[in-house]
Order: C-alpha cells, then sequence, then structure tokens
C-alpha cells in the first residue's frame, strides 16, 4: 500500500470506507466504522451495519473487523491501494449477501454479529456508536 508522509495506510483505508458509506447501495446502512488496535492483527478497519435488501439478515446489527496489512487487502495476497481496499470490503462483504456466513457469527454484549477477524478480544464499540444504537432502539 502506498502511503503519503500524514496518515497510515489504516487512516487512509478508513477514510476510504467513510466516504463510501456516504452512498452504499440501497438498503445498506452504515451505523459507524472505526480502527481497532486492540486484536493481535491490529490495526483493523471495524464497520458495524445494516443490510435490508437481504431479508435474511434485515434484522441483524452486523460488524465486520477486517486487518489492514501493509501490502494486503480483502482480496488475499493481492496488493491494493487504500481507496481499491476499502471498494473491495465493500462491493465483497458489506453491500453483499452473507450467507453461510450468518451462522458463523460471534455475537457481542450490544447484540451486534461480527465476521472477518473475529479472535478475542472483539472490537471495542466507540461511544457515539453505543449511543447511536442505544436512541435507535428507544
Amino acid at each position: 500500500m502506498s502511503t503519503d508522509q500524514s496518515t497510515s495506510p489504516a487512516d487512509q483505508v478508513l477514510l476510504h470506507v467513510r466516504d463510501l458509506s456516504l452512498s452504499p447501495d440501497t438498503g445498506v446502512t452504515v451505523l459507524g466504522s472505526w480502527l481497532d488496535h486492540t486484536a493481535l492483527l491490529a490495526p483493523s478497519v471495524c464497520v458495524v451495519y445494516r443490510n435490508a435488501k437481504h431479508p435474511h439478515v434485515a434484522s441483524i446489527l452486523i460488524g465486520v473487523r477486517w486487518p489492514v496489512g501493509e501490502s494486503t487487502g480483502v482480496e488475499g495476497d493481492e496488493e491494493q491501494e487504500p481507496r481499491e481496499w476499502a471498494v473491495s470490503l465493500f462491493s465483497n462483504y458489506i453491500e453483499e449477501p452473507l450467507g453461510a456466513t450468518v451462522g458463523r457469527l460471534r455475537y457481542d454484549e450490544h447484540g451486534i454479529g461480527w465476521f472477518g477477524y473475529t479472535a478475542d478480544p472483539l472490537p471495542t464499540i466507540p461511544e457515539e456508536l453505543l449511543r447511536r444504537l442505544s436512541s435507535d432502539t428507544n
């Protein structure tokens, strides 16, 4: 991944994820995104969303945590630039049905079903996202 001098590759990926979050596919609502530094494979981009365009997951809060490597994106060993990495995450995971992954989601104490890198500890949810989730259920 190329970087400029002011931001890390993970910061650049997160910026692109947030840009894409402003206009996802119809039916996809991104509730929050951040960098997680608690996992063994850190930093990781975390995205919490709903995907109402696929009825089998419409009622589920979904979270994906994906490690940001220096040279890899979500396509395996292929080197990707930060924008390509973010687009791949959206087009291959966030905007698509989860299929059999639904049965393997790991739920946290907030009811978010996580996939991607789900080793302990699961990501800590930012306070502003917790407030948003709380106000959505009231």
